[in-house]
């Protein structure tokens, strides 16, 4: 049988995988079909099979939970972290969008530092301050091969930032489900609101709706998934597997885009995962540490 913290790493090996399906398949509709309107339609067909599941639960207090201010600050962040993603996504590589978005817990472990006062070591500092030059060197700002569209990534950084400190505080008794459900509803409000303002519905093939559909099937998986792998393993043990989502996204990219990871941008993907993954492996060791400190004994 396998242990809780093996049941976790499976399960975000696949929530990445299927994140990165979702990401490949939007990119690809985004050549024919405008962003606002993709995610309009996949968000239909997400809420309307996240709010099944929530209704089949005979949840009493959803209405209530659903009126918690926190659960729709979240959502606009999500909001933001969506459209800022999507649309640097249909520029670059696939991969550089991964790799740039890989420093989402070097941000979160500063947002915790500077916010609600955690502490946070000089190792640990120098590994943020190395993870970020390496998103710097996949970016590369002056440089012949820069995109402007890297920084609709890195701007994203900043909303899945502040959503995922958000999270991190929000109450305890709300299911991660509910949280789903209000991001999703919010989310495709945005795609009515921004397809109404091009003024325009482009024609949707059936074999689009087939991808859409596809789509959405992706993000749901990969919230349960995703839900599944903190609930099951321990967060310092199932985090580093994060980072798969660099091999989903470098394969699908090759494979699908036909993208090539260039020098610079392995590079620093290789320094923003490896400080990712030292960080991570700091906050474990401190955190047996104190826990051990906890344990002995206290004289008076």
């Amino acid at each position: 049988m396998l242990s809780s913290n093996m049941r976790g790493s499976l399960f975000m090996v696949t929530a990445m995988a299927v994140f990165t399906f979702n990401d490949a398949t939007v990119k690809y509709l985004s050549d024919s079909l405008p962003i606002p309107q993709i995610v309009l339609l996949r968000g239909i067909i997400t809420t309307a099979m996240v709010a099944a599941i929530v209704l089949a639960g005979k949840r009493a207090t959803l209405r209530q939970d659903l009126s918690e201010p926190v659960i729709w600050w979240r959502a606009l962040m999500e909001i933001g972290a969506t459209y800022t993603y999507l649309v640097g996504l249909k520029h670059i590589p696939i991969a550089n969008a991964a790799s740039i978005f890989a420093a989402v817990p070097l941000a979160v472990t500063v947002g915790s530092a500077v916010f609600f006062h955690e502490p946070v070591g000089w190792r640990r500092w120098l590994a943020i301050i190395v993870g970020f030059v390496g998103v710097l060197i996949i970016v590369r700002p002056g440089f012949e091969n820069f995109s402007v569209y890297s920084f609709y990534i890195v701007l994203c950084v900043g909303f899945a930032t502040v959503r995922d400190l958000i999270t991190r505080n929000a109450p305890p008794h709300i299911p991660s489900l509910t949280f789903s459900l209000a991001t999703s509803i919010a989310i495709t409000l945005t795609g009515v609101v921004f397809t109404a303002g091009a003024g325009r519905f482009v024609p949707v093939e059936p074999g689009q709706y087939g991808l859409i559909l596809m789509a959405s099937c992706f993000l749901l998986v990969g919230y349960f998934c995703a839900v599944s792998a903190v609930r099951n393993g321990e967060i310092a043990v199932i985090s580093p597997f994060r980072y798969t989502s660099l091999i989903w996204a470098t394969s699908i990219g090759y494979i699908v885009f036909n993208e090539k990871l260039d020098f610079y941008s392995a590079i620093g993907s290789l320094i923003v995962v490896s400080s990712g993954i030292y960080t991570l492996y700091r906050e474990r060791r401190l955190a047996i540490n104190r826990d051990r400190e906890r344990r002995i004994p206290q004289s008076r």
